[in-house]
């Protein structure tokens, strides 16, 4: 069943459940995908579930490095670590957003159709 589809019950136990799971510190980073078979939920639903663990103080932290995954931070570089990750995601986010907006009033105000692309 899809995460967001289940009741605050429910995802107050998915939560939990991978908050029992995680392991503390960088060389403990758990992937979503292990952490979802563990549990039983999809990687979406763990997600969701490390994004509530975080909104209720939780420093669940990710690294792209080895070991990758997913772990409760415990130390200030892990944090700093991860701050600076977050903020590199949200440059990249604002240059997609600032370039497609650009795009996106070009080719409307000037009825531009743009040609379909098949890979």
């Amino acid at each position: 069943m899809p995460f967001k589809f289940l009741g605050s019950m429910q995802k107050f136990e998915a939560a939990r459940s991978v908050k029992a799971i995680l392991g503390k510190g960088q060389a403990q980073a758990i992937p979503a995908k292990d952490l979802g078979k563990m549990l039983g939920i999809n990687e979406r639903a763990v997600r969701l579930a490390i994004r509530d663990l975080i909104s209720i103080g939780c420093p669940v932290a990710s690294s792209v490095n080895e070991p990758a995954g997913f772990f409760i931070a415990i130390t200030r570089e892990e944090c700093e670590m991860y701050k600076a990750q977050l903020h590199a995601r949200l440059r990249e986010i604002y240059y997609r957003w600032r370039d497609f907006k650009a795009a996106y009033e070009g080719s409307v105000e000037h009825n531009i159709q743009l040609p379909l692309v098949v890979r």
